[in-house]
């Protein structure tokens, strides 16, 4: 990424974009070693933005996936604040 800022090959304006993609697509393929053994779906949880992005990276390299509740991160973090104020094992 730093020959392609250098020659001019890539924008300022579009770096982040790349990066993001480097990242998603990475992060696809790791998620395809895991769920291809199983033949399992992975399960997507996020910012919609985000979750379509992985959704549409993963079905390019065949893997199933499903959109979570919306509110499944709030969710979790709320549960776990409560097990800790009642001081039970997270």
């Amino acid at each position: 990424m730093r020959a392609a800022g250098l020659f001019d090959e890539l924008q300022p304006t579009t770096a982040g974009a790349f990066l993001s993609g480097l990242l998603i697509g990475h992060e696809a393929r790791a998620a395809t070693e895991a769920v291809v053994e199983e033949g399992g779906t992975v399960h997507l949880i996020g910012e919609a933005g985000l979750v379509a992005l992985y959704g549409q990276a993963l079905g390019r390299i065949g893997v199933a996936s499903a959109e979570g509740p919306r509110d499944a991160a709030a969710s979790g973090l709320h549960r776990l604040a409560e097990r800790v104020k009642e001081g039970r094992p997270t």
